[in-house]
């Protein structure tokens, strides 16, 4: 299994979360199945928001062309707390598209980019950041779940592309290494020429050339490439073929020892990652719950049993009807909407500027026809200013 991240093509349209949906539902004889989640509704709550990257997509690929359904499940979750660590369910939207027209398992997901309960930009994956914990999820999955290894020196076709290379020096150069293996192993590499065409051809830029090894531009520091491969006068002999043999043994007998190292570093991602989503992303869902409450029981109070959000549905926030809401409007926060009054020794939250006449309904013994709603200045089904119809708020 790999986890891939798939970048946003063209502008536009072409580059929107509805032509990402699209190609995610539109597969060829009922190839393509929803797991999890409303894609729509996911492109949904993405293209209402005014960021610059309103979502994230990828999948998690494998080599085999299925699993157990219970499998996929424990995964996907797995994937889920790896990414949003910190975050409650009801924080995110996820959906879930099954592929396997390739001839392998596809689990395909995308994410609008926004924390649920506070309209907040939420970019739940950024490369050069995220890629450790990508990668060391892939390793930590693959070993648990008995999957086929794309590490292994025998199953790698091809050299590694610079967007990809691991930021770990070792483990870059082995990458390297292994796919250039792998390239001379089925023939496309005979002299040190061709791994310079190779490397060129994969994103890199050579950057000095000695003869015993090579060089090549990254973002720190140049990276050497040392070892046989590298030297002026290399040949391909069937003694590398034998070599790429021994490697694959060596690599199926050290699983092990890079299983556990995978989940040390997994768990101290997860850890940080836990401790800064907790910190910047608040859960205000029982915030909400309870504000919702509250204005509904001034309106019918025999209706609290019916409004609790459950914690999918606390995710959409009306967000799939037809009507826009502005910016200001869509991140506003319950602070910012609402007004303090005193109940007796009890304080109310009520909405939008109608406190005092609503509290005053309150103390005469819901004698007032307006107790509950929104006073008339405020309840206009367009933006005053904008004109434009509004959507969904949080509160």
């Amino acid at each position: 299994m790999i986890v891939k991240f798939f970048k946003k093509h063209g502008k536009g349209k072409a580059s929107s979360c509805k032509a990402c949906v699209d190609y995610l539902l539109n597969k060829p004889d009922d190839t393509a199945q929803i797991l999890q989640g409303d894609p729509r509704l996911s492109q949904s709550i993405a293209d209402s928001l005014d960021f610059n990257n309103t979502y994230t997509a990828g999948c998690l690929s494998f080599e085999e062309s299925d699993l157990p359904e219970s499998q996929k499940r424990e995964i996907m979750a797995r994937f889920e707390k790896a990414m949003f660590a910190g975050l409650e369910p009801e924080q995110y939207n996820i959906a879930w598209v099954q592929h396997t027209d390739k001839g392998r398992l596809e689990l395909n997901f995308v994410i609008p980019n926004v924390e649920m309960t506070s309209g907040k930009r939420l970019q739940p994956y950024y490369d050069r950041a995220d890629r450790p914990l990508a990668e060391n999820f892939k390793q930590v999955i693959n070993h648990e779940y008995s999957l086929s290894d794309p590490n292994d020196p025998t199953k790698q076709k091809s050299l590694i592309d610079r967007k990809d290379l691991p930021t770990d020096k070792k483990q870059a150069l082995q990458a390297i290494t292994d796919g250039l293996t792998a390239l001379a192993n089925a023939g496309h590499i005979n002299d040190r020429q061709d791994v310079i065409n190779a490397l060129e051809r994969a994103g890199f830029e050579i950057a000095r050339i000695t003869p015993k090894n090579l060089s090549i531009r990254t973002d720190g520091q140049n990276l050497r490439l040392k070892g046989a491969f590298y030297e002026q006068d290399f040949r391909f002999s069937n003694d590398l073929s034998a070599d790429i043999t021994e490697r694959a043994r060596e690599h199926k007998r050290d699983s092990a020892e890079r299983y556990q190292t995978a989940r040390a570093k997994l768990d101290t991602a997860i850890t940080a990652r836990r401790e800064q989503f907790s910190r910047k992303y608040p859960n205000r869902a029982g915030e909400i719950d309870k504000k919702h409450r509250q204005n509904v029981s001034f309106a019918d109070p025999n209706r609290l049993d019916d409004i609790s959000l459950d914690s999918h549905n606390r995710r959409c926030f009306d967000v799939a009807g037809e009507e826009r809401l502005s910016r200001d409007d869509r991140m506003a926060t319950l602070s910012r909407n609402s007004q303090r009054t005193e109940w007796g020794d009890q304080a109310i939250d009520l909405p939008n500027g109608q406190g005092d006449k609503t509290v005053h309904s309150v103390r005469q013994g819901f004698n007032n026809e307006n107790v509950g709603r929104e006073p008339e200045s405020n309840r206009s089904p367009r933006n005053q200013e904008t004109g434009e119809k509004n959507k969904w708020r949080p509160n």
